[in-house]
């Protein structure tokens, strides 16, 4: 429970951060406009990147670090390449939630029966292949290639690689922005199916 307690403090210090950053990339996309437009976009793309991530982290994974049980849709035991991660999603306000957590090697087996003995886990919820990075982890992991790709054909050429990063970094935000999506729509979805099973 402590240790759940420090991942949810920690993850709304890092919201407050983005926060911090949007209007100061805001900022200085909007005073170097005329005169250094490459990192105007540059500076442009970081403040739309934080602002997606805070509008993510508020509306799907943050809320009380108190997650009751009848609330719970589903578990999952997943490890990937960073280790073991349990990922809970419940609803709150009609809306699906996401809240994940590193467990170490040795809890992962009694966290599983006891999972299982609740009826919040079955044997498609736990993912035992080491090579499942995951959609974020993949992200970040073509992330670092694709910046070293671009340093190494941009060095000598007249495309500046601020516009080569900042165009990167909007496709990542495109791809938070699609989570926001996708969770909205599950939502919506759920919803409409309580809504017809009330009737």
């Amino acid at each position: 429970m402590g240790d759940y307690e420090k991942s949810v403090s920690n993850a709304f210090k890092t919201l407050i951060v983005f926060l911090i950053f949007i209007p100061i990339f805001t900022f200085l996309a909007t005073v170097l406009y005329d005169s250094q437009p490459h990192i105007s976009f540059f500076a442009g793309a970081w403040a739309f990147f934080f602002l997606s991530i805070a509008i993510y982290t508020m509306l799907f994974t943050s809320g009380s670090p108190v997650i009751y049980r009848n609330t719970i849709q589903r578990v999952r035991l997943i490890k990937t390449f960073i280790g073991n991660t349990i990922c809970i999603y419940y609803l709150v306000n009609w809306r699906f939630k996401k809240r994940a957590l590193m467990v170490s090697k040795c809890e992962i087996g009694a966290l599983k029966q006891a999972l299982f003995e609740e009826n919040l886990l079955s044997n498609k919820d736990f993912k035992t292949d080491r090579g499942i990075i995951g959609y974020v982890g993949g992200v970040f992991f073509f992330a670092f290639f694709f910046t070293i790709f671009t340093m190494y054909l941009f060095e000598s050429k007249v495309i500046n690689l601020m516009w080569v990063n900042g165009t990167y970094i909007l496709l990542l935000s495109g791809f938070i922005l699609s989570l926001i999506v996708k969770s909205t729509i599950d939502s919506y979805i759920w919803k409409r199916k309580q809504q017809n099973a009330n009737k």
